[in-house]
């Protein structure tokens, strides 16, 4: 099963001051998620999942999967049925592709200390029938290599730790899984965090885990264009091995999207805070993401 992740930058945000992506931004948005060859996206920082779903189906258009993000009425998310409406905040969702893969069950794995609950979703893969479950997660964001008497640092830590504790088979929290989890477990998403960032240690200590570093540019060796690091990771319990190395689809590199000459990078973090970190739509350029989705494929060993 060929997996993915990707924070989406505020995809969908009513919120004043953050983005205004125009019709042209959506159909580059579209355009990118087509690139990714992936039965299940995990997608971070979404907020319309209407438009989402109108973008999917623009995507299908280029790439000829027809990728899905509920059934019947649920949409595959950690968010609670009284936020599905709520286009100002983050969201975190999978999409995937009903010809290859089908969704078992999902839910949050609440009672943590997280602010965005990780999504908890199982996947049969109908080629093969074996099954993967999936934690998708976006950890608490902050300047990195901030110590651990950090405020975010410390939640983060927070978050990692309670995680772990349901990645090594431990009954945490309330979780709208309507079964124990099915076949291998994968964690990924954007952790907001370098892999060795101390914050991650509970992550990095599950037994038997790995935790392959992507494949990324020469040029420019990261994931995320902000912080200029690699914070997007994917990890795979004993269970389940990575097929080849994982890569970081570098989209604005890409010469079917015309590269450079359509992706608007701005200035690194460290330049942004020095000005004071403005938020009006006009300092916001990214017209796709501040991210680079990161790919892999998993097999059960």
């Amino acid at each position: 099963m060929r997996i993915a992740t990707f924070n989406v930058y505020w995809f969908g945000t009513t919120r004043p001051g953050i983005v205004d992506r125009t019709p042209d931004d959506d159909d580059l948005v579209a355009r990118v998620l087509a690139g990714l060859d992936a039965d299940v996206l995990a997608l971070q920082e979404i907020c319309d999942l209407p438009r989402l779903e109108r973008v999917l189906r623009r995507a299908a258009t280029f790439s000829g999967r027809d990728r899905h993000l509920r059934v019947g009425d649920s949409f595959v998310t950690s968010a609670r049925p009284s936020e599905l409406a709520d286009t100002a905040n983050q969201k975190v969702v999978c999409a995937w592709d009903p010809a290859t893969v089908e969704p078992l069950a999902w839910g949050a794995l609440g009672g943590g200390p997280a602010l965005r609950p990780p999504l908890l979703a199982t996947f049969r893969d109908r080629r093969d029938g074996a099954a993967l479950t999936l934690a998708a997660l976006h950890l608490k964001s902050g300047f990195m290599g901030a110590p651990l008497t950090d405020e975010s640092a410390a939640l983060r830590l927070r978050e990692a730790a309670y995680l772990a504790r349901w990645l090594s088979g431990e009954n945490v929290g309330p979780t709208a899984l309507a079964q124990a989890p099915l076949g291998p477990l994968v964690a990924l998403g954007d952790m907001n965090a370098r892999r060795d960032d101390p914050t991650l240690e509970p992550l990095r200590r599950l037994p038997g885990w790995s935790w392959p570093v992507p494949t990324l540019p020469a040029e420019d060796p990261w994931t995320t264009f902000l912080d200029r690091e690699v914070i997007d990771h994917i990890g795979a319990s004993p269970a389940a091995r990575f097929v080849g190395t994982p890569y970081a689809y570098a989209f604005d590199r890409d010469p079917a999207l015309g590269g450079r000459a359509w992706f608007h990078a701005v200035e690194d973090f460290s330049a942004q805070r020095a000005r004071g970190f403005p938020r009006a739509p006009v300092e916001n350029l990214y017209r796709v993401s501040d991210h680079r989705p990161v790919v892999a494929e998993i097999e059960p060993v």
